[in-house]
Parts: C-alpha cells; sequence; structure tokens
C-alpha cells in the first residue's frame, strides 16, 4: 500500500441539492401501457386505460419519488433505483385512442411526448419497468428530467452511509402516508419483518418507545420524529456489540466516553496508518469535539464533552465514518494519460437481453449498458432482410431475434454521454455486404454528428511509435472499431483521388463564400444564394479536405474519412459494391464519378490481414510483392491448424466481411489487426492497432509470454471476449486479463455473475467515468512486471488485509440462516476465495452476530490491484442476499457499517454488515521490532536512553556488590575453622544456622538456577546468558555432587557465592518470613525438564493423524502397482502371441520355400541339368530367407523390450507423482501436529508461570497478614506500629515484586531454551523434508537407470548376436522346439515354443501339423548333410 498521495485530493462530488420546484411538487398525468412490477419493493402499478392526476414530488434529500392521487392514495419509487429518464422523441406515445385522450394537459399546442416524463427503473438491466408522467409544458418535463438521473447516479447517494439509508427509510415512512394522512404503523411492520415472531419484536420494539403497533394504529406525522425511529431501531437491533466496543473504550464505569477517550478511538482505531501525518494530520481534540456535537442528541452531554452510547453508534453509522473515501469515488485519477494506460469498462454482445443461442436482442440495452458507465459496446452487423434492406444486429448463426442498426446508433447518441462524458468505443463485427456498410457510415455520420471521430488529432498522428490520444483530449467522441482497408498513396489511383478532390475542395470554398455572403445578404437575395448553394453543395456535402501525404507507405495514407468516392458502373464483383455504395450523401443522393479500375486492387488488403513493416519501403516492387505472397502462404500454414481450433471459441467474430470503404474511412485511433507475435507487434510500435482475443487464446498467451503481454498493453489496446462456447452467456473473471494489463476486457451485461458483480464494483470508482488508471508499473516502459509474481513488486509495498466480521443487520424480512464469505481478487498470489466464512446464524434474518475470528490476508502484493469481496448467504437456498467489491488501496480501517449491494451493484436500502477492518503495511515477521521503530522513532528512542541508563546502573551496582562479596568471604574464611558450614547470615540464630547447615548444597543449587546475579541485574543476566548461566549450574551441579567430602576450596567457593547472593533474601527476615518466598520460588515447577523436552519427530510420525496420512499414500501407492503388474502381465502376454505368430509365419515361409526348392530340384533332376548348382542357388535363396527372419527376429525382441521399458518409466514417474504429492499433505500434517506440540509445550510454561505467581501472591499476603499481627501485639504505640508496618508493607511489596521477577526471569530462560530445541526440531524437519523429497527423485532415478541397464543389456546381447555369429561352429539344424541353431554359413532363429493358443490356432488341422513336422525334419536333415 503506496501510502498518501502527493497532494491532498479536493473532492469534487457534491451531494444532492434537490430544487425547490421538485420538493414543491408539480401536477402530472400518470400512465403505464402494461403491467409493471417490481421485485423487492412492496409497490405495483397496474396497466393503466386512462390517466391518473397526481401531484408528484421528491423529498427534500433527494432519495424517494413519491406522489398522491385525487383518491389521497400514495405511492413512491426509490430513486436509487432509476435507470433512466427520458422525453421528447425518446418516448413511447400510447397507441390506445383513449389513454391518449385523457392525456390532455397544459398547452395543447406541444406535442404529447415533449410534456411525457417518462421514468425507467429496475433491479437489473434486463428485466426494467417504466413509469410516464405527463406534465403541463415541455420545460417542466425537461426539468423533472434533468434532475431526477442526476440524483439517480449521483456517487456520494449511491454510497451513504447506514445512517443514511436508515434516514431514507424513515423518510418513506413518514412522507408516504395512508389516507388519512398520518404513518401507518402496520406498514413499517411489514417492511420489516414477515414471520410471526419477528412482527412482535418489531411492535414491542415500536411500543416501547411510543409508537402504538396495533392494527389500525396510525401516527401523527409530526410526532414521528426520526430520534424516535432511530430509539426504534437501537430497541429492535440491541446492537449489544456496539455497547462491548464502547466499555472497552473506558466507558465501564461511566455511561459515556470523554473527549480525550474519543479522540484517541478515532487515531488509534479508525485512522489509516498508511497515511501520510502532514498531509493527513491527525484528529484533534477539537475535531472529535465538534463531531461529538454533531451526533450527541441527550441533553447536556455534548457541552460537557461527553459522548453517549447513542451517539457513539451513530457515529459508527454515519458518513464521517463511512468505509470508502469520497475522494476515491470522485474522479481522482490522471485522464491525460494515453487511452492504452487504462482499464475501460467494455461489453460483449450488447445486444442480448439472454442465452447466446435464443435470446431476445433489444435496443434498450444499449441505453442501459451506457447509462451504467460501460464505455465499449458491441455491435454484431448483418444484412437484413426485409423489403428496406436496411442492416440489422443480431448474433449470426443463431435463433436470437434482430433489432434494427439504425435504432441502435439512435440509442447509443441519445446514453453515450448521459452519465460519462468519456470516449465511447463502438466494436463493431460487421457481416454486411458493401451496399450496407455504405448504409451503416451513412447513419453514423448523420446521426452522431459532431460526437464522431471521423479525423485524427493533429497533437495525434497515425503513426509509429505515437501514442493514442487522452480521454481528456477525447471527451464527448464516438470511436468505431471496425476492420479498415489501405491503400498506399503511389499508386495512380490515389494520384487521381487527389486531384479530383482538390477541385472538390474549390468547389467546398466557393460553398463557404456563398454562405458568407447568404449571412449578410438581403431578403431579395436570399433566394438565389440557396439555389447557388444547394448547386454545390450537392457534390461535396460529404467531402472535406485531403492532407498531402507527409511519408510514403504511412497509416495516413488511408483515404480522408470525411471524403466520399462516387463510383462509375463497375467491371468487377468487388467494383459494383464501390460503385453503389462509397458515396451516398446525406440527402441520399449518389454522385456519379468515374472510379478507376486500379481501386479494385487499391482496397483488396486488410488491416487485419496485412502485418507488413514500414521497412519495405527499399525493396523493389517486384521483389516486395512475392515476399509479401511468400511470407502470407507460410503464415496461413503455420496458423491454419491453430485458427481452426480457436475456430468455434471465436463464434462469429471470425467470420466478418470485407470492410467496404465508408465504413474504413471512419476508422482511425483503434483499427483491429490480426495477432502474429509480440515481437512483430513491438517492431511495428503501432498503438492505434488493435487485436480480439478469444479467452481461451488470451489465457494461453499470458501464461506463456506474461511479461510480453504486459508490455504489449502498456502501447496497443487489447481485447478479450467471451469464448463461443458460453452459450449461457456466462463470464470470466476479468481480473486474470486485468492483472495484464488488458484494456477491453468484454463481458456479458445481461448475465450478474460474480466476474460481472466484480466489474461494476470496480468500475463505480473514478466518478463512475468507465476509465481506470492502469498502476504505474503497467504503463511505463522501464518498469517490468510479472502478473504471476509472488514477491513484492518493485516500488509497491506489499499490505496485509484484516476483516472481522462482527454482525449484520436488517439481512431479511424471512426467518434465515445466514453466513458471510470474504474473498480477495488480485494477482494469482493474492486471490483467496472459498476459503474464510463465517458460522452460521440459524433463523435470524433480522440482527445475526457472527464475532468470528479476524479473516486475515497476510501479504497482499499488489494492492493496487486487490479487491476484497463481502458477501452474505441464505445458507438454505445459497443465494445471495448482498454484497459488496471493495478496492483494498480505499479500505478505511476500523469499526465501520457497509451497506449491502444487489447483483447489479444497486444499493439495498436496509441489509448493512458491521466490521472491524485493519489495513497495514506488510512487515516480515523478523522486521516487526525494527518497522515499529520507524513508525515510532520518538518513543524508541526514548526507550533507548531508558535501557542504556539500565545497562550503566547495572556496571556500578555489579562493582559494588563484588566489593562487599570479598568483606564477606574474608569472614567466612576466618569463621570456618570454628564451624566450616556456618550461615553467612549475621542474623540467624544457631537453629537458623543448623537448618541452614544440613540443606546449604540444595539450596545454593536451586537458588543459583534461578537466578545467578542480584535482582537488578535481570536484564543482564538475560543478555551475557551464556556467559553466567551455564557455567554456574554445572560448578554447582559438582558441587552438589560431592558435598560430604567438600575441601577447604569448595567451602571458600561456597561461601563467595553464598556472599554474592541477593541482599533481599538474606533480609526478608525483618518482615519474619526466614526467606519463604525465596523457597517457594526455589522449588519452581518450570526447571522441569519434562517440559523442555519437545516432542521428537519420530515420536510425532506414530500419531494417528500422521499414520493415516502416509496409509493413503501407501495404498495409492499399492494400487498403482497392482494395475502396473497387470498391465505388465497383459503387455508380456501380448508380445509372446506376436513372437508366436512371428516365427509360426516364418517357419511356414521356410517350409513353402523348402517345398518350392524340392519341386525345383526334382525338375532339374529330370531335365537333366546339373543339380549340384542348382542346389547350390537354392542354399543361398534359403541362406538369405533365414538372416532376413532372424533380423526380423531380434528387431521384435528389441521393440518388446522398448515398450516394456517404456511402460516401467511411466511406472517409476506414477510413483514419483504419488509420491511428490502425498509428500506435502503428509508433511503439512507432520507440521500441523508440530505446531500443536510446540504450542503445547508454551503453553504449559505459561499456566506453570501463572499458577505460581497466584500461589506465591496467596503465602505472601498470609505471611504478611501474619505479620502485621505479630508486629500489632509487640507494638502498642499507635504512631510507632503504623510507621512499622507502612515500612513493612513497602518491603513486603519490593520482595512481591522481586520475587514475581525472578519467577518472569526463570519463565523468559525457560523459553528461551525452549524456544532453541522446537527451532532445531523445526530445522530437523524442514531438512527432513527437503531430504525426502530428494531421495525420491534418486530413487526414481535409480530405478530409471536399473531398468535402462536392464532392458538395453538384453537389446545389445540381441543385435550383438550377429557380430558373435562366425564364431559359431555348431551346424545349423531346427528342431522340434523350434530353435534353428547356426552353422559358419546359416543364419540362426532362436525362439520359443508357440503357446497352446497360438499353436490351436495355427493348426486348425492335425494332418497339416503332421506335413509340417515331417518337411521341418526333412530340412533338418537335408542341412545337416549340407554342413558336413
Amino acid at each position: 500500500m503506496a501510502g498518501a498521495k502527493p497532494g491532498v485530493h479536493v473532492v469534487q462530488l457534491r451531494p444532492i441539492s434537490v430544487v425547490e420546484s421538485l420538493t414543491k411538487g408539480n401536477k402530472f398525468i400518470m400512465f403505464t401501457d402494461r403491467l409493471l412490477s417490481v421485485k423487492r419493493h412492496r409497490f405495483r402499478f397496474q396497466s393503466s386505460q386512462i390517466g391518473t392526476p397526481v401531484t408528484l414530488k421528491v423529498d427534500e434529500k433527494g432519495q424517494i419519488l413519491y406522489w398522491r392521487d385525487q383518491n389521497k392514495e400514495m405511492d413512491f419509487l426509490d430513486i436509487s433505483l432509476i435507470k433512466d429518464t427520458r422525453t421528447g422523441s425518446q418516448v413511447r406515445v400510447p397507441r390506445d385512442h383513449k389513454l391518449r385522450e385523457s392525456l390532455q394537459i397544459g398547452q395543447s399546442d406541444i406535442q404529447l411526448e415533449d410534456k411525457i416524463v417518462s421514468v425507467v427503473y429496475g433491479t437489473d438491466m434486463v428485466n426494467l419497468e417504466t413509469i410516464n408522467f405527463v406534465s403541463t409544458n415541455k420545460e417542466i418535463a425537461q426539468e423533472w428530467v434533468d434532475e431526477l438521473l442526476k440524483y439517480s447516479i449521483n456517487l456520494l447517494a449511491l454510497n451513504s452511509s447506514a445512517l443514511t439509508y436508515l434516514d431514507k427509510l424513515f423518510t418513506r415512512f413518514s412522507l408516504v402516508l395512508n389516507n388519512e394522512g398520518k404513518v401507518s404503523m402496520k406498514n413499517i411492520v411489514k417492511t420489516i419483518a414477515s414471520n410471526r415472531e419477528d412482527r412482535k419484536k418489531v411492535e414491542k420494539a415500536l411500543e416501547s418507545v411510543g409508537f402504538h403497533a396495533g392494527k389500525g394504529d396510525a401516527l401523527n406525522p409530526q410526532k414521528f420524529t426520526f430520534e424516535g425511529f432511530f430509539n426504534f431501531y437501537r430497541h429492535l437491533c440491541g446492537r449489544t456489540e456496539v455497547d462491548k466496543i464502547f466499555d472497552e473504550l473506558g466507558a465501564k464505569k461511566k455511561p459515556y466516553l470523554t473527549v480525550e477517550q474519543f479522540c484517541d478511538f478515532l487515531n488509534k482505531q479508525q485512522r489509516d496508518p498508511r497515511l501520510n501525518e502532514i498531509l493527513y494530520p491527525n484528529y484533534s481534540l477539537k475535531q472529535a469535539d465538534q463531531l461529538i456535537h454533531k451526533y450527541e442528541n441527550k441533553a447536556g452531554m455534548a457541552q460537557k464533552g461527553h459522548l453517549s452510547q447513542d451517539g457513539f453508534l451513530k457515529f459508527l453509522m454515519s458518513e464521517d465514518n463511512n468505509l470508502i473515501p469520497p475522494d476515491k469515488l470522485d474522479m481522482s485519477e490522471d485522464m491525460d494519460q494515453p487511452l492504452a494506460h487504462y482499464f475501460i469498462n467494455s461489453s460483449h454482445n450488447t445486444y442480448l437481453t439472454g442465452h447466446q443461442f435464443t435470446g431476445k436482442s433489444a435496443v434498450e440495452m444499449y441505453h442501459q449498458v451506457l447509462l451504467s458507465g460501460c464505455r465499449c459496446v458491441e455491435l454484431d452487423c448483418w444484412d437484413g432482410k426485409d423489403s428496406d434492406m436496411e442492416p440489422v444486429i443480431t448474433h449470426g448463426y443463431t435463433m436470437c431475434t434482430e433489432i434494427l442498426f439504425k435504432d441502435v446508433i439512435e440509442a447509443i447518441a441519445q446514453s453515450a454521454f448521459k452519465t460519462s462524458e468519456y470516449p465511447v468505443i463502438l466494436s463493431f463485427e460487421n457481416h454486411c455486404s458493401p451496399k450496407q456498410q455504405a448504409k451503416m457510415a451513412n447513419y453514423c455520420r448523420t446521426i452522431f454528428g459532431d460526437m464522431l471521430l471521423i479525423n485524427p488529432l493533429d497533437t495525434h498522428p497515425l503513426k509509429p511509435d505515437v501514442p493514442l490520444p487522452s480521454p481528456n483530449q477525447l471527451k464527448r467522441k464516438i470511436i468505431i472499431k471496425n476492420k479498415k482497408k489501405h491503400f498506399h498513396r503511389d499508386e495512380p489511383f490515389y494520384k487521381r483521388f487527389l486531384e479530383k478532390n482538390s477541385r472538390k475542395n474549390r468547389a467546398q470554398n466557393m460553398s463557404k463564400r456563398v454562405r458568407t455572403k447568404q449571412t449578410n445578404s438581403m431578403a431579395g437575395g436570399e433566394g438565389l444564394a440557396k439555389v447557388r448553394l444547394s448547386e454545390v453543395e450537392e457534390d461535396v456535402e460529404l467531402s472535406t479536405p485531403v492532407p498531402e501525404p507527409s511519408e510514403p507507405h504511412s497509416e495516413e495514407s488511408v483515404l480522408d474519412p470525411s471524403v466520399s468516392l462516387p463510383v462509375p458502373e463497375p467491371k468487377s464483383p468487388s467494383r459494383i459494391a464501390l460503385e453503389k455504395n462509397l458515396s451516398i450523401s446525406s440527402e441520399g443522393t449518389t454522385e456519379t464519378t468515374e472510379l478507376p479500375k486500379e481501386a479494385d486492387d487499391a482496397f483488396d488488403s486488410e488491416s487485419e490481414s496485412s502485418d507488413s513493416d514500414d521497412d519495405d519501403e527499399t525493396v523493389p516492387d517486384v521483389e516486395k510483392e512475392s515476399n509479401k505472397k511468400k511470407q502470407k502462404k507460410i503464415l496461413t500454414e503455420e496458423e491454419k491448424k491453430r485458427r481452426q481450433r480457436m475456430k468455434k471459441e471465436k463464434g462469429t467474430a471470425g467470420k466478418e466481411a470485407s470492410a467496404a470503404m465508408e465504413m474504413s474511412l471512419l476508422v482511425n485511433y483503434i483499427q483491429p489487426v490480426h495477432f502474429h507475435s509480440f515481437d512483430a507487434s513491438e517492431k511495428r510500435k503501432r498503438s492505434y492497432e488493435i487485436t480480439s482475443f478469444v479467452e481461451t487464446q488470451g489465457t494461453s498467451l499470458l501464461k506463456e509470454f506474461p511479461v510480453e503481454f504486459v508490455n504489449y498493453n502498456k502501447r496497443q489496446m487489447s481485447r478479450i471476449y467471451p469464448r463461443g462456447t458460453r452459450v449461457d452467456s456466462s463470464n470470466f473473471m476479468p481480473q486474470v486479463f486485468w492483472n495484464a494489463g488488458c484494456q477491453l476486457v468484454a463481458l456479458n451485461f445481461q448475465t450478474l455473475d460474480l466476474a460481472m458483480q466484480v466489474n461494476l464494483g470496480i468500475f463505480e470508482y473514478n466518478g463512475r467515468t468507465g476509465y481506470i488508471l492502469k498502476p504505474d508499473f503497467m504503463r511505463r516502459r522501464d518498469r517490468h512486471f510479472d502478473p504471476f509474481a509472488e514477491s513484492t513488486v518493485d516500488g509497491i509495498i506489499a499490505g496485509t488485509v484484516s476483516v472481522k466480521i462482527i454482525s449484520a443487520q436488517f439481512l431479511s424480512d424471512k426467518k434465515i440462516s445466514t453466513y458471510v464469505e470474504v474473498d480477495m481478487y488480485g494477482l494469482p498470489t493474492d486471490t483467496i476465495r472459498k476459503k474464510f466464512r463465517t458460522k452460521i446464524v440459524p433463523n435470524n434474518g433480522m440482527n445475526p452476530v457472527y464475532d468470528e475470528e479476524p479473516f486475515v490476508f497476510k501479504k497482499v502484493v499488489l494492492p493496487n490491484l486487490a479487491t476484497v469481496r463481502i458477501a452474505v448467504y441464505d445458507e438454505q437456498g445459497k443465494s445471495m442476499i448482498g454484497h459488496r467489491i471493495l478496492p483494498v488501496e480505499s479500505l478505511r480501517p476500523g469499526y465501520r457499517h457497509i451497506p449491502l449491494r444487489n447483483e447489479c451493484n444497486q444499493p439495498l436500502l436496509m441489509p448493512t454488515l458491521f466490521v472491524h477492518i485493519i489495513v497495514k503495511d506488510y512487515v516480515p515477521d523478523g522486521l516487526a521490532e525494527y518497522a515499529e521503530a520507524l513508525s515510532n522513532p520518538i518513543a524508541y528512542q526514548s526507550d533507548l536512553v531508558k535501557k542504556h541508563a539500565q545497562q550503566l546502573e547495572i556496571l556500578s551496582e555489579e562493582f559494588d556488590e563484588e566489593t562487599a562479596g570479598d568483606d564477606a568471604l574474608k569472614q567466612s574464611i576466618s569463621q570456618s575453622s570454628v564451624d566450616p558450614m556456618a550461615s553467612i547470615g549475621g542474623a540467624s540464630t544457631p537453629d537458623q544456622t543448623g537448618n541452614k547447615r544440613q540443606n546449604s548444597v540444595t539450596s545454593q543449587r536451586n537458588v543459583v538456577n534461578i537466578s545467578p546475579l542480584p535482582p537488578s541485574d535481570a536484564s543482564m543476566s538475560k543478555r551475557n546468558n551464556s556467559l553466567n548461566h551455564n557455567p554456574v549450574t554445572k560448578q554447582e551441579s559438582s558441587q552438589s555432587a560431592n558435598s560430604q567430602g567438600s575441601s577447604g576450596s569448595s567451602q571458600i567457593q561456597e561461601a563467595k557465592k553464598a556472599a554474592t547472593a541477593p541482599m533481599t533474601r538474606m533480609s526478608s527476615t525483618i518482615m519474619g518470613q526466614d526467606n519463604g518466598a525465596s523457597a517457594a520460588v526455589q522449588v519452581t515447577k518450570l526447571s522441569d525438564t519434562t517440559i523442555l523436552n519437545p516432542t521428537p519427530l519420530s515420536e510425532l510420525k506414530t500419531l494417528r493423524l500422521f499414520q493415516k496420512a502416509e496409509t493413503k499414500r501407501e495404498k495409492e501407492l499399492e494400487a498403482l502397482r497392482r494395475k502396473h503388474e497387470r498391465a505388465r502381465e497383459m503387455l508380456e502376454e501380448q508380445h509372446q502371441m506376436l513372437l508366436g505368430k512371428l516365427i509360426s509365419n516364418q517357419t511356414k515361409t521356410r517350409i513353402s520355400m523348402e517345398k518350392n526348392h524340392s519341386k525345383v530340384l526334382k525338375k532339374v533332376a529330370k531335365e537333366g541339368k546339373n543339380v549340384e548348382q542348382k542346389q547350390n542357388q537354392l542354399k543361398g535363396e534359403l541362406q538369405e530367407l533365414l538372416t532376413i527372419q532372424d533380423l526380423k527376429h531380434r528387431e521384435m525382441k528389441a521393440s518388446h523390450s522398448r515398450s516394456m521399458l517404456k511402460l516401467c518409466k511411466e511406472h517409476c514417474q506414477l510413483e514419483l507423482e504419488v509420491k511428490s504429492r502425498h509428500h506435502e499433505h503428509i508433511y503439512d500434517v507432520l507440521a500441523k501436529l508440530m505446531e500443536a506440540n510446540h504450542s503445547g509445550h508454551a503453553k504449559t510454561l505459561d499456566e506453570i508461570h501463572d499458577r505460581e505467581v497466584k500461589e506465591l501472591k496467596n503465602r505472601m499476603d498470609a505471611k504478611s497478614r501474619d505479620h502485621m499481627k505479630q508486629l500489632g501485639k509487640k507494638h502498642k504505640d499507635k504512631q510507632e506500629l503504623s510507621r512499622i508496618k507502612r515500612e513493612a508493607q513497602q518491603k513486603h511489596v519490593q520482595t512481591a515484586v522481586t520475587e514475581r521477577q525472578k519467577l518472569k526471569d526463570i519463565l523468559d530462560k525457560r523459553q528461551s531454551e525452549l524456544e532453541t530445541k522446537l527451532d532445531g526440531i523445526k530445522k530437523e524437519y524442514l531438512k527432513e523434508r527437503d531430504e525426502v523429497l530428494l531421495s525420491y527423485k534418486k530413487e526414481f532415478e535409480d530405478s530409471i537407470q536399473k531398468l535402462e541397464d536392464e532392458f538395453g543389456l538384453c537389446g545389445e546381447e540381441d543385435f550383438n548376436e550377429e557380430d558373435n555369429r562366425e564364431d559359431m561352429n555348431n551346424s545349423c539344424a531346427v528342431h522340434s522346439n523350434g530353435e534353428l541353431e547356426r552353422g559358419p554359413h546359416v543364419a540362426t532363429i532362436t525362439v520359443t515354443t508357440p503357446s497352446k493358443e497360438s499353436r490351436s490356432l495355427g493348426d486348425e488341422n492335425s494332418e497339416e501339423a503332421v506335413e509340417d513336422a515331417e518337411l521341418i525334419e526333412k530340412v533338418n536333415s537335408e542341412e545337416q548333410l549340407t554342413n558336413m
């Protein structure tokens, strides 16, 4: 959280100020033309047959619109529900003649639509209702339309406090009266509760404040005051949780807070610690007193500076304690940055009211989306099918209904800048023919007029490396995003067009001179001037000068948008469209000027398919053209598969028609292009180019190139839209792409799901302009940002947010069970969903108290992009009651009331949450003390000075005590010859000495174990713990072991220790306690070694939870092993079968060859030819066959080894994954067990310490009382007795403090020792956790290596058989088992006998098997003879 801004923003927002004419009211005739109903409200407007005369008013605070008819019946409309107000051409005049006749009021010469005030309202953007009021004249209607819309969009009113909404409820009850003009108590009861038990509570609360709530009871409005209504609210809701806070602030014993206490509360609890104290100073007593006077209504308390419980509750619910500061709601961001530096509120398929496949299209959606603050709407344009051939807007290739393009353009012109003056982007998905595109362009020009941005600004030409204009420079401008066609200026067509256009420019200049003369001419000459002017304007009405080209091939080579080209008779289909449609004047006439044939090619390439750089100017034209064709061909081949995959997800967006020239002329700063790569876009440096990504494509790019995506969005714009498979009009989470800096994240506004709720919540801020400035690191080119960063971003301080849900009020009028969820959305590392949820409070929708432990978001890496969503749900139906989207950067800490919103981000009147929020900069645990010193350096410095003084005192006291110790040592040495074990205490009696002699060693040991230094040296003993404590303990333990045979030197050491013992213990006998307190401390249980020995990891692993986690892993591993064994057996069987088939086939082939050879030899013998020569030839063929068969056999075995190796490797990989996956869970369980065990040891220490402190206090108090009684018996003088008692009491207090400090020192020492041991176990845990994971990987690598050695060796042996073949001297023979022995010249094949199954499949009849066996034996005998 970056801290305070360089300067304090002066809030420009102003509260509602209702004009007097609206509070006094006007006469109207009200009518409706259909059944109207509003959910969640208790009024219903019926269809009108005739108009109803009413008096229409607005309350003084601009909260409700209410009216009274002639029957004195009253009704109202919450102004926050008003979506739009209309009059004139925007309203719909009723068709019913009788109804129109009843609406005649006021001046009859004024059109009825000009006198109608049409109010559109609703709780979402689809289900809207309208109520109409007819005024007496046009001025009154216009005033009501303007004022009501101003009140309904007032951001301060929409973000009012809980107290303001309570006042609105009171205003509604006090102004909407019954027929008798009184406040109906029944109406109050029904509004607040519908359940019988809750109604009784409401009635009881009303009666407790003097409002009788019987069936017919009503109250005079003058007696119905807000103070009484607030007291009713207090009695009904109780608010005991606020009273508890009130008491904790210091009002436990008195019913008020002082001004000092209240000021301290404001500065410590309610102030944002991130604020700069100079720019945002602390509250002063004067300001606190002003707040007390503002909210304290009890007589006399404010004058005394006292704040009562009711006044404190009012402040917590007031505007002065609102959750979001007004400067965040105001337009407080810099609006002079380029367009690409803003998140822009964007819509997808704006025309749809529901389903993407069967939904209805509505012009009203464009009104509502623009009024909600959206600045980018989508128009899917298609050719019309009616007789007029008007272009329509619909979802192509679906069953969605159609709406006229012209109606949509008119709606956009009416509503574009009602709620925001900043530019609107029209995203065209154009499927129209050139003729209808010409109509579309003409409608845009004529209807939008000056609002349409046609020419680029002079300060921001369309050139590379020139940024886009800012929102301030484009105020009240409409920008077209559509495909654009380009042509180069060196083409002959363009030169002739410039020449022709220059003649038109001269004609236009003449028309301007004619206009000037017409203005100054007399009435007689006006007619002639008009005729001449019309003659000139007939050709030049849509023509403006075209600037001369400054650079060849630049993006400004597009025809000037305002120029209209007339077209002659065409020679090709593309020329037909150009001829008919390129030049339509505003009167609808078409100019006829000859267009050269070259125009066919001049507009062939569109900007979306052109990706050439300006660097190709030096390349010859022929070579350049060929390079372009090759590049286009290569790109098409590379992206063909990807585009096919994205085709379904893109929907109709990938099937747009070619852009006609008229529409191209309207495109300037937002030119769509195909995306090739981030590097290509970086080279082009064209900020005016934009690419639309379907959400899946955008996600892929974000995962693969996160930093490049962010840098891309620093320079130019990108648009993300939902995938085509979201037929239910659902939305993706926009935060994903905001993290990458994407500007236009288009959502389906008709679906108010979670994503849309977040979108509406975010864009409510910055004056609801629809533009949110991106963080600095997303705009500056010298800053690096990774949206997947998990560490602190450079220059941004991470934050910590804590939200405690305390209670809720008026969640529902029903008896429901509720719970609250708190989520955070931001970077992936900051996003936390479905984790924090309160308990369920059953059967209480009026005032549930949750009082949960705080939900802590420990480290928010990027608060600039993080938002908190708090939502309340009905447990039964799991439906959302209300929610709120809150930017982390703007949260105010402290106790706050949060008025809830509905799904459309409209304020709910009654439901609120009471929470406690803590926001602060994130500080790592190790730097907490350092951060505390930085936050309060003065206090830290003063504490440091005191610490230094104490350390100096320790040194001086230690020197004095050492001197005293030497004197005592000498004395003990001199007395050792008389009584070596005598006590050093001079006040001890012989009996006491004897007692001490018996227990001297043990007592000394215990004392030294507690504190080896005097009490004043407690802090020094801590600092020098390793220097003093351990050596003394070892030494004294050795003395204890050898106490019976102690020598003179041991007596000297013992005496020296006794001499340096604390003086308070030696003098404790003054009170007659005989070191009783010290003895109590000496036997402390804090020294018990069992407490300081935390459970080792080996024992923790025997616990049930850990064993359960390991068992789960082993079960999964065992299942995996069984599965692998089955797979391996199946693979081996498959290999065996394939090998058997191969052997069978090879044997058959060889036998068949042998048969053929036998026949050939017989034939040769009959013919009388050389049999031996032929036999040698046939043997060579057989040798070749056997060689081939042997090779195939070995190849199959190698293939089988490889497949088996792959299967085993996959099994090892799966085992590693299972172990790794369970490793985290198992050791998380072990960590939880370890933390629980460690906290138990620490808790045990604290409990022992607290118990012993309590026991020590009781013993010392008892002994003090006994001592006082003894003193009373001993001393009879009252004054002397009083003095002695005071001294004894002081010594008692000092002793008690000293002993408690000793116990505290022991506790600190034991805690330190325990922490050291616990840290050792934690280190052992971390080390073992890492080592086990490494062992898994090592075991995996060893297994893989073993498998590779095993199967690789098999493969090598198979392939090395050929090398060893020459060394084999055995003859080759085929045996009955299928083995062929090698000879020096015969290839060898070694196989196993086929299985029974394969043998049965191969040997279909026994006769063939017998023949085969005989042939095999014959071959064996022949081969043996051959090899002899």
